[in-house]
């Protein structure tokens, strides 16, 4: 122990601060002339058997500066307040290395007293710790940049349209994937061209300058030409980018049109593939229609004769004429139904318009359309329906469900018209949640190899040039706008389709696809 005082000693020599070794007790071991001086300058007689933290008035902060330091291979910093005069001496403390395992570590205090640049070192550990808060905080901002720069750059380049910054006179400082996808060009090859250069043919004029008038404006039609000189119909969107103490800059979104224009075509198409399907159904039945209004218009015709005949002989008598009023009057409602029902099938249908209506007035708008073709070709039509499902009440866009009746009565005619035994059932049932519409046929089901094949758009199973191969199709589609399913019951001996229609449907409001 005196071998490692008397190092101790030599090392204080050679130290121009006032410094003091103490042990982890907190004893003086040694210490220099320069530490003796300021003890003994404030009253304190320093030596071996001085206990520091004795001296103190903040005892606890002291212990922990001890503690601390002796744990420490770095310097520590703390404050001794003299209980003697409350004068605040700054300890800055590192810890000795044993020179053997056996031996205790020591502490080396090094002394400022207040007076004596206190102010200065506190200072300057001030702007230490400034400085350390501030090289975190611009670490941290420079990583927050970093990763918002990589977020808006995944936001830009997964943009699907072709995306542009340009500035005032339309040259390039940026352009996402898709713009160099779409337009051919390699990589950079787009900055600094002017994007007015390719854009042309606009509805508003020249595009050579950006002006108010475009700015906010969206859908201007253009043709943007690719690095191949492809003329691409497109729709253009300008907006200012806004910012303090930026340079006008503005963003240009242009969409690739033609696949808006293809599908505007192909809808159009479906539109008037849907309306001939329509029209082939009604043009399957018009023989039929023709009989069923002939048919009451003669029986009008022979009322009226039979009118003029008693007028003749003078036999016109209340009796007479009241039996042949009522029945013309029975027949034009009969002629009336029919008319109100071809016009209720063959009008264009309101897409979004739905009406809460029985199942008996579409079948009405339907039977009076094709029950004539089915008498004159032997084909018994049932329909096994009661009085309270018949008049139950669904939500319907009745065009469209009449359609899909339509079909069903056609196809099941067209199954039947070659039988021996020739019969179409149509039966209503229901539980709590679901309507259960049955079209029921006498022929011997549909084959297994082509089954999965019915609901396909232009598949056909009847003979070459009966049918459009659409009616199935379009009905399904129908049928599931309005909540429902149209399938083929398997089960069922004969050919059946089967209409589950949900008691509280919604509509779908979009086009029928």
């Amino acid at each position: 122990m005196k071998k490692a005082i008397f190092g101790f000693n030599e090392l204080l020599r050679v130290l121009t601060p006032p410094s003091l070794i103490i042990n982890t007790d907190g004893f003086v071991s040694a210490y220099n002339s320069g530490a003796l001086e300021i003890f003994k300058s404030n009253g304190i007689a320093l030596n071996t058997d001085l206990e520091i933290q004795t001296l103190s008035t903040n005892k606890d902060e002291f212990n922990n500066f001890l503690k601390s330091a002796m744990r420490s291979t770095d310097q520590s910093v703390g404050i001794l307040i003299l209980a003697e005069n409350n004068k605040k001496i700054i300890l800055k403390g590192s810890r000795l290395k044993s020179s053997t395992p056996q031996e205790e570590p020591s502490l080396l205090i090094s002394m400022v007293e207040q007076n004596e640049g206190l102010g200065g070192f506190t200072i300057l550990t001030q702007k230490v710790d400034k400085l350390k808060y501030e090289i975190k905080r611009r670490t941290l901002n420079e990583k927050k940049l970093a990763t918002a720069k990589m977020q808006t750059d995944a936001i830009i380049e997964s943009i699907k349209d072709m995306l542009f910054v340009i500035d005032e006179e339309g040259l390039i400082s940026l352009a996402n994937h898709s713009a160099y996808k779409s337009l051919g060009f390699k990589q950079n090859e787009l900055i600094g061209q002017n994007l007015m250069d390719l854009a042309f043919k606009s509805t508003v004029g020249d595009l050579h300058n950006i002006s108010k008038s475009l700015i906010g404006k969206s859908d201007i039609n253009c043709t943007i030409i690719s690095s191949s000189g492809i003329k691409i119909p497109a729709l253009a969107s300008f907006s200012k980018i806004q910012g303090h103490d930026l340079p006008d800059s503005y963003i240009a979104l242009i969409r690739d049109a033609r696949d808006s224009i293809l599908l505007k075509k192909l809808e159009s198409a479906k539109k008037h593939l849907i309306e001939s399907a329509k029209l082939s159904s009604l043009g399957e039945m018009a023989g039929g229609i023709a009989h069923e209004i002939n048919n009451p218009l003669a029986i009008i015709s022979a009322s009226t004769k039979f009118l003029k005949k008693l007028i003749r002989k003078g036999k016109l008598d209340e009796e007479s004429v009241s039996e042949v009023v009522v029945e013309i009057e029975e027949t034009i409602e009969r002629i009336s139904k029919i008319i109100n029902g071809l016009r209720t099938v063959s009008r264009d249908s309101d897409e979004t318009m739905t009406e809460k209506v029985s199942f008996a007035e579409v079948f009405n708008d339907v039977l009076g359309l094709c029950s004539e073709r089915f008498k004159n070709n032997g084909v018994h039509l049932l329909i096994d329906i009661n009085a309270k499902e018949y008049q139950s009440l669904f939500n319907c866009n009745r065009v469209q469900f009449s359609q899909v009746l339509i079909n069903l009565f056609g196809n099941s005619f067209d199954a039947v018209e070659k039988l021996q035994k020739k019969w179409v059932k149509v039966e209503l049932t229901d539980n709590d949640n679901y309507f259960f519409l049955k079209f029921i046929d006498s022929g011997p089901g549909i084959p297994e190899e082509i089954l999965d094949r019915m609901f396909t758009p232009f598949f056909t199973s009847k003979r070459i040039g009966k049918g459009t191969g659409l009616g199935l199709s379009i009905s399904k589609t129908i049928v599931e706008k309005h909540g429902g399913t149209l399938s083929i019951d398997a089960e069922c001996i004969n050919t059946c389709f089967l209409i589950k229609l949900p008691k509280n449907n919604t509509f779908d409001k979009t086009g029928v696809d």
